[in-house]
């Protein structure tokens, strides 16, 4: 039997929350596109939902659309810790494997999963990550530190002109969610609309910021440690077990101070020391084994040490002359 009229509009109304409480923006369209309904009914059932007391935000522009109030409550499932963690890694496993599925298709699938949980929304506090004295150019960045704060407050969306490390400057859409220091810096990680993905930005290659009208909600599997953790950013390239020979000072430094992830240090017969980490794949921690000099001598794995030979021989290279 089909539902009648009234019950069809309580239906969308319902399935309109659920989408709304994912903390995007919706076009009318596509929320008409969504619920199967004329874009002319979404304006009717925006008002329905806010005769019983859900506010529902409309934000002009090119950006604009609907987007919920997120002080507005939801009936919510609540899911044990193991569950949760089991549905976050499950999320990071596909999303890693871009070639495999449309990474869109996944975001919007995970936002609706995600906005039925329960989640505790806990303010964001300042975070210093290596618990180092604050960044000694701050009153030149203090401008942008203001109004990212006050956007983080807020929850509003920014404009940022930002000049990329690896790609041409350009103006960036972002919802930042957390101010912190990392390597004597002032960062922020955030939404990055660009790449739908979370991002970090250094406070330094910011050159301008305009604020939008659009606000915005934390995304529900967000978890600061995720992204940083034992001062390392755990999205900046997988995580390789390596081993070193380390001698003379640069042995005691090891046995002085953590340089990786779950680092061990032995001593060997020979008065060596041979150190095993867990390093990142990428430039910072080939940089690091080269900034050793003689002292450090890799071990293994074979790619790690292939890759410090053939960039020792093109340091020669410059040299050699």
């Amino acid at each position: 039997m089909s539902k009648n009229p009234e019950e069809r509009k309580t239906a969308i109304c319902i399935r309109m929350l659920q989408y709304l409480n994912t903390g995007r923006v919706y076009k009318i369209s596509e929320l008409a596109n969504e619920l199967n309904t004329n874009p002319r009914n979404i304006i009717e059932y925006r008002k329905e939902l806010e005769s019983i007391g859900y506010n529902i935000i409309q934000i002009p522009g090119r950006y604009g659309g609907y987007q919920l109030d997120s002080s507005s409550i939801l009936p919510s499932i609540k899911l044990s810790i193991g569950e949760r963690n089991t549905l976050l890694e499950s999320y990071k496993i596909l999303m890693s494997n871009p070639g495999y599925i449309d990474k869109k298709s996944l975001l919007d699938t995970y936002s609706k999963v995600f906005s039925t949980l329960l989640i505790e929304d806990k303010g964001k506090e300042l975070v210093s990550v290596n618990k180092i004295n604050v960044y000694n150019r701050i009153r030149e960045i203090s401008e942008w530190h203001r109004l990212i704060e006050k956007a983080i407050k807020e929850k509003k969306a920014i404009l940022m002109d930002y000049e990329f490390l690896k790609e041409p400057r350009h103006v960036t859409k972002v919802h930042p969610y957390q101010l912190f220091i990392y390597d004597n810096e002032w960062r922020f990680i955030g939404w990055s609309c660009d790449i739908n993905d979370i991002f970090y930005y250094k406070l330094s290659r910011i050159k301008n910021i305009e604020f939008t009208n659009q606000r915005f909600s934390v995304w529900h599997f967000y978890r600061f440690e995720d992204y940083v953790k034992d001062g390392v950013f755990t999205q900046n390239g997988k995580m390789m077990r390596v081993e070193l020979i380390a001698s003379g000072i640069r042995a005691k430094l090891f046995k002085e101070k953590d340089f990786g992830a779950n680092q061990v240090c032995e001593d060997l017969p020979d008065g060596t020391t041979k150190v095993s980490l867990d390093l990142q794949e990428n430039p910072s921690t080939y940089n690091f084994i080269l900034g050793c000099g003689e002292l450090v001598e890799v071990i293994a794995p074979k790619e790690l040490r292939d890759k410090i030979k053939e960039m020792s021989k093109n340091i020669y290279a410059k040299y050699k002359k």
